[in-house]
């Protein structure tokens, strides 16, 4: 579970409301620990969250709240007032999000794994490492130079075996080379 979106609170719906995100659409987002937790993708548009919830006929307790309804705002709000709203992430990525070293160095192991003819040129050239989503499955995209672009799945680095944590990882890569 991708653990870079902010928690869900009335501070974040404020400040998105006021630049015109004005319809939200609640997901389940997997269990961990026990507890639930659930994504809210914001949009500026009605139809493009209409079509999103239409999609997510696999996913349990989807919401669709339009804040220029009352209603809807005040239950949207509500929720996020909430104690379990600890467990409920927007889906948003700052501009210039830095990915923690860890994750990193599993984008690094993996690609080395499944795409070794690559890991040598990623390590010697500028790599950018862009973050998307599809209906909440979080997954990397690390372009290298101007013609590469490797697709990592936030899901298989959780999978990943062998894989051996902290700047040792990055010392091995080197080496290896």
């Amino acid at each position: 579970m991708f653990k870079g979106f902010p928690i869900l609170s009335t501070k974040l719906l404020d400040t998105l409301s006021r630049q015109h995100f004005l319809y939200f659409v609640k997901q389940y987002y997997g269990t961990e620990a026990g507890i639930d937790h659930f994504l809210y993708s914001p949009f500026k548009e009605d139809y493009k969250a209409i079509h999103y919830f239409e999609r997510l006929h696999h996913s349990q307790q989807p919401a669709y709240f339009g804040i220029r309804k009352e209603f809807s705002k005040n239950e949207l709000y509500k929720l996020a007032n909430a104690p379990s709203a600890r467990n409920s992430f927007v889906k948003i990525i700052e501009h210039y999000y830095k990915l923690d070293d860890n994750t990193r160095y599993k984008i690094a192991s993996l690609i080395k794994q499944k795409y070794p003819q690559h890991f040598e040129l990623m390590i010697k050239n500028n790599f950018r490492i862009v973050i998307g989503d599809n209906f909440g499955d979080v997954f990397y995209n690390v372009r290298i130079g101007q013609s590469v672009l490797l697709p990592v799945r936030e899901t298989d680095l959780e999978k990943l075996t062998n894989y051996v944590p902290g700047s040792q990882q990055v010392l091995r890569f080197t080496t290896d080379i």
